[in-house]
């Protein structure tokens, strides 16, 4: 924190000081394979877990961080406590500087990896996730699951989400109560649009009710914990 001493508030003296050491910290491990000249043989993947925690506001709090106007924040099935940055490099397959807008998931990396190194997918058990390497070429790629969230300590209301293209469902822990958005029109989640756009609505409702019931019986006792909500 000692670089942002001037500051008043302890709380965004931490902030700033964890964001500048792990920059840092991500430049000398760069650094360290640039030297070892493996850059072309090594991919990088740089993301986040989750969205910011705590409200962001509250003075003296090291939970400072930014949706960017997203809905929600760490615990949330809205934009806010999923959508996180996700930076990759890979010198020869991955074109610097390019932009790539088809949403991914963290699952996303096993099936990724396993392609880039030649490992065949496990046949016994169902892989939640999809390989990204076409993106990199700036090719489509074949989702075979959809994207599904379900997370275990946010609001009741809001506990698990599914992504189709440009539409999530949210649904409650019941899965009685539900919220459609069109991220593309709507990416800070304003407009509940399941009444204007019933048959998507319905479809989309039925599917995450099905992908739901299907995850919980491949685990039922995953998601369970003892931690406080």
């Amino acid at each position: 924190m000692k670089p942002y001493k001037d500051l008043e508030d302890a709380g965004l003296r931490q902030h700033h000081g964890n964001i500048t050491q792990l920059d840092h910290a991500f430049g000398l491990l760069i650094n360290a394979i640039d030297e070892l000249g493996e850059s072309d043989n090594t991919l990088v993947i740089f993301t986040s877990d989750n969205g910011p925690e705590g409200s962001g506001t509250r003075p003296g709090s090291r939970t400072r961080g930014s949706t960017g106007g997203l809905r929600g924040r760490k615990r949330h099935t809205h934009e806010g406590g999923i959508r996180v940055p996700g930076i990759l490099r890979w010198p020869g397959h991955i074109k610097p500087g390019s932009v790539c807008n088809t949403p991914i998931i963290g699952s996303d990396f096993f099936p990724t990896i396993c392609q880039i190194v030649g490992i065949p997918l496990p046949e016994n058990r169902v892989i939640d996730g999809t390989s990204i390497v076409p993106l990199f070429s700036g090719e489509a790629i074949d989702r075979q699951q959809p994207l599904y969230w379900r997370n275990h300590l946010a609001p009741e209301q809001y506990k698990v989400g599914l992504r189709q293209g440009d539409w999530k469902i949210i649904g409650s822990d019941d899965l009685k109560t539900f919220e459609l958005y069109n991220l593309k029109e709507d990416p800070q989640e304003t407009t509940n649009l399941a009444a204007k756009f019933p048959e998507r609505f319905a479809t989309m409702r039925a599917q995450l009710i099905t992908h739901d019931q299907s995850v919980l019986a491949d685990g039922p006792d995953w998601w369970k914990t003892d931690e406080p909500h």
